[in-house]
């Protein structure tokens, strides 16, 4: 009796180590196709980006985004939608925490993780003029909006602090085809609902990003 028993134990054992072992390979991160790429946050930054990633494929199933650490960064994916660009990580305080992203791929659950750092503003701009006007970056230190604009076009220029360098500059034309802005472009400003927006996305030497927006509405 005690050796069937032993027996029926040890073949329970058996099987409960090939399907512990089956979904841990199942869930390996090392053998998934997609891979997530360390950032940084910007403390204060109300513009909230998701994830970026070193290799991705279109038709993956997002299934979760975490935060090991929610206190200094949270972490939510988008509740209609299952894309992998479908993410959210907003900065609380300043630290560093783990982001793993959950997600199916050829009917097989994988993860990715990396490690996001939060910074306080890094200043990149010596100043921002608006129609030769320079903006209060202290009051302004990632957006500046204009809701009630006159003006029919406005002219942005930049300059920018040692180290760092505009890696994208643009606005949105016709059926919202990307245009782009160089440093003292003018841009046109129609009048109606919509509003008018201009990004400069600049790059220090580490390859810390940051995005500055300015919105104007007549």
């Amino acid at each position: 009796m005690k050796k069937k028993l032993y027996l029926y134990l040890a073949g329970l054992l058996a099987v409960v180590f090939l399907v512990s072992a089956s979904a841990a390979d199942t869930f390996a991160a090392s053998k998934g196709p997609v891979k997530l790429k360390a950032g940084t946050l910007w403390l204060d930054d109300e513009v909230y980006g998701g994830v970026d990633y070193e290799t991705v494929l279109d038709d993956i199933k997002l299934v979760s985004v975490k935060s090991a650490k929610p206190s200094i960064i949270k972490a939510m994916k988008d509740s209609d939608s299952d894309k992998f660009y479908a993410t959210t990580i907003m900065p609380v305080k300043l630290g560093k925490s783990k982001i793993t992203v959950t997600y199916k791929y050829k009917g097989k659950k994988y993860s990715t993780s990396a490690y996001y750092t939060v910074k306080n503003y890094p200043n990149p701009f010596k100043y921002i003029k608006v129609n030769g006007s320079k903006i209060d970056l202290k009051s302004n230190k990632y957006s500046y909006n204009v809701e009630k604009y006159k003006k029919t076009s406005v002219k942005v220029k930049y300059s920018l602090a040692s180290g760092w360098k505009l890696t994208n500059g643009y606005t949105y034309g016709k059926d919202f085809s990307l245009v782009s802005v160089k440093n003292g472009s003018t841009v046109k400003v129609p009048k109606g609902d919509e509003w008018t927006c201009i990004f400069l996305e600049v790059t220090n030497k580490k390859g810390e990003t940051m995005q500055y927006s300015l919105r104007f509405k007549r």
